[in-house]
């Protein structure tokens, strides 16, 4: 009966063993994924104001000209749109009032009038395409101006300093985290 107790106790402490090992390696794999979720957060909040204080602020001459130009190419736009309107109209119109003699001396006319068409619905869709990017890029250029300026704040300096040690901190957190899980 003492050996039925040596092995038993043996079992015991392997099996003790075995479950502190394990437990370690989850409260390790737990402490690397939640560094990670913090870095997130700790990395985002230094990187959205260091971003502001090497941006320059946009000069309010160069936002009011990139406005300026959109709204003329707002404006062209429309007045593509409806010299293609109406170009597609009168078009229609001549469709339905020709006839069947005269078909093949208008067929050149015709074939103008389909190329303008054509090259207008390509204008539009030009205009268009630049108009949304300007908007974007309006947009943009207000968001960094303002980002700048927050950044240059006292608060904003007191969040990049924070930011930092969060960013350290979370380093350290994910190097202690690694060497206990090896």
């Amino acid at each position: 009966t003492v050996e039925y107790e040596y092995t038993s106790t043996e079992a015991t402490q392997q099996s003790s063993s075995l479950m502190k090992s394990m437990v370690t390696m989850i409260c390790s794999f737990g402490l690397i994924v939640a560094s990670i979720l913090n870095g997130f957060g700790s990395s985002s909040l230094p990187h959205s104001n260091l971003v502001g204080i090497f941006l320059k602020p946009t000069p309010s001459t160069t936002l009011t000209k990139a406005e300026n130009d959109c709204y003329y190419a707002k404006s062209q736009l429309e007045e593509k749109e409806c010299l293609l309107s109406d170009i597609m109209q009168s078009a229609a119109n001549n469709g339905r009032s020709s006839s069947s003699s005269s078909f093949t001396s208008s067929l050149p006319t015709i074939n103008a009038e389909k190329k303008k068409i054509q090259q207008l619905q390509d204008e539009v869709m030009f205009l268009t395409y630049l108009v949304n990017d300007m908007n974007d890029d309006i947009h943009e250029m207000k968001q960094s101006q303002q980002l700048a300026l927050r950044a240059r704040t006292t608060i904003g300096r007191i969040r990049v300093v924070f930011g930092v040690i969060f960013s350290i901190v979370l380093v350290v957190r994910v190097v202690l985290a690694s060497k206990s899980l090896s």
